[in-house]
């Protein structure tokens, strides 16, 4: 399931986790490498100085990501609408940082 897909309540969901991302590698754009070139990485960036990609090989999924939270939302359709409408959207609930979220 991705964020994009509604459930049978017409309710989205985003899993949200903790990695532990340890020692990292760089991996090239269209690698095909699927496990670590060594025991000494934990993990896989896109860029050693600033990652935007990050590869948690499945050999450590289970020591390296902790599920915490389920994020359920209902989000209007944009199905139809002209694109500057759909970005005209404002929300009508009041404003969360994302640590005061958690929180609650």
């Amino acid at each position: 399931m991705t964020v994009g897909d509604i459930d049978n309540n017409r309710l989205r969901h985003i899993l949200l986790c903790r990695v532990i991302l340890g020692k990292t590698e760089q991996i090239y754009a269209g690698s095909e490498q699927f496990q670590p070139s060594s025991e000494e990485f934990d993990i896989g960036v896109d860029n050693l100085e600033e990652p935007k990609k990050y590869i948690v090989w499945s050999c450590y999924m289970n020591l390296n990501i902790l599920p915490l939270f389920v994020v359920s939302f209902k989000a209007p359709s944009m199905t139809g609408l002209p694109r500057s409408q759909g970005l005209a959207l404002i929300p009508k609930s009041p404003y969360l940082s994302f640590p005061k979220l958690m929180s609650s």
